[in-house]
């Protein structure tokens, strides 16, 4: 019997979803444990008290992955892959006026993603619908680079992001 904890977002991820959707989702939270990105809360992940993602499911299949920070990241983009950022800004988000257990806060914001500037723009920047395989691989670099954008912020560092994971 293994005595690892077992944090809230896993329990729900056990809960909620099922088949390769669970086994997706698991599989990057137990990616986000690697980047000491800890959080008991079910629905934004820190690091260093900073936003790098959350989660959100519907129904036992559905699950998404989102940035809701205005800027997927505030840092020097110089050294991140064209692919890597042409991928972000391909799954932008785009404001759909939610009512009920919507957001109806501040819908329709003009956010960043790498810098450029997006008009009507979600609370969730960007989205990504029960992602798996190389959309979870590139996933895992955008993580990555928010790391090193937040320790940049947070150490006032350069904070230079190479494509760690090959796409």
């Amino acid at each position: 019997m293994s005595d690892t904890k077992v944090s809230k977002i896993e329990e729900t991820i056990n809960d909620k979803l099922i088949d390769r959707s669970r086994e997706n989702a698991l599989n990057f939270v137990n990616f986000l444990r690697e980047c000491n990105i800890t959080n008991e809360r079910n629905d934004f992940q820190l690091y260093r008290d900073e936003e790098v993602c959350s989660f959100m499911f519907f129904g036992k299949k559905l699950w998404y992955i989102g940035w809701s920070n205005s800027d997927i990241t505030d840092g020097d983009n110089t050294n991140v892959c064209k692919e890597l950022i042409k991928f972000a800004r391909a799954k932008r988000y785009e404001c759909k006026k939610c009512e009920g257990d919507g957001c109806n806060k501040n819908p329709g914001g003009i956010k960043k993603i790498f810098g450029k500037e997006y008009q009507n723009l979600c609370n969730s920047t960007v989205l990504f619908r029960c992602p798996s395989g190389e959309t979870l691989e590139k996933i895992k670099q955008l993580v990555q680079y928010r790391i090193r954008d937040i320790e940049r912020k947070v150490d006032g560092t350069r904070g230079l992001s190479p494509c760690i994971i090959k796409i």
